[in-house]
């Protein structure tokens, strides 16, 4: 279980895009983060990656404090941050080379497989489309078993049919897996589609919306979450 009590982070030029977050998310769950540019959900994913210092609170994960030293934790930011220099091949296992965790053949060709990779093991990603770069972004995260997986954004910059067939691809190989994962975004089709728990940002406050992924439920959920992040008077 992810647990994050009273979280609060700042920036060297003393903004504060958040304080006193809290929330949880059950292990191999996952939580969609939305809300308006500004409010701190990539540093929020930064923070629990252990890139940016937290200022006051607590993060932990199965009762232990989340650390980067003893959890795999896996992030595609926005971009993807793929090493031009490497190949796709070595862009995927880099994530093992830095953690020292030994090759596991037989699960890289599952993942592969699963985001239908093959034919671009040996390409520079100065070569790969946009939905091809990141197919290997989540192959690289994926490939790291990792405890905790963070996507900022990972669909924004695909179009309407490369992204579903990235939604098809990413749903089989998460379910294989299951890593606890936040993934950020701004489409309300995603939160609905991906979170069985919706954590909806706003200026100085925060909900954490249930999403139990009932069909019939979802155009309810969707008009709730445009009163939320469009029509906040409605709500208050």
């Amino acid at each position: 279980m992810l647990d994050v009590q009273n979280l609060s982070i700042s920036f060297s030029d003393g903004a504060i895009p958040f304080s006193n977050l809290s929330f949880s998310l059950k292990e191999h769950e996952v939580l969609t983060v939305i809300g308006a540019s500004g409010l701190g959900k990539t540093t929020l994913l930064k923070t629990l990656g252990g890139i940016h210092p937290l200022k006051t609170g607590t993060i932990s994960f199965n009762r232990e404090e989340l650390s980067v030293n003893r959890h795999r934790i896996g992030y595609v930011p926005q971009g993807y941050g793929l090493y031009p220099w490497h190949s796709v091949k070595k862009n995927i296992e880099i994530g093992r080379r830095i953690r020292k965790i030994p090759s596991d053949p037989e699960l890289f060709q599952e993942i592969v497989d699963g985001f239908n990779l093959n034919s671009l093991l040996e390409r520079s990603p100065r070569r790969l489309s946009g939905g091809e770069q990141q197919r290997v972004a989540l192959a690289r995260a994926f490939y790291l078993l990792p405890d905790l997986f963070l996507l900022d954004e990972p669909f924004s910059a695909l179009d309407e049919i490369t992204k579903e067939t990235a939604y098809r691809l990413f749903d089989q190989v998460w379910s294989k897996t299951k890593p606890t994962t936040l993934l950020v975004t701004h489409s309300l089709e995603e939160a609905v589609r991906f979170g069985d728990q919706i954590l909806v940002m706003q200026a100085g406050s925060c909900q954490q919306l249930a999403n139990p992924k009932v069909p019939e439920k979802k155009e309810a959920l969707l008009v709730e979450l445009r009163n939320l992040l469009i029509n906040p008077e409605v709500n208050a």
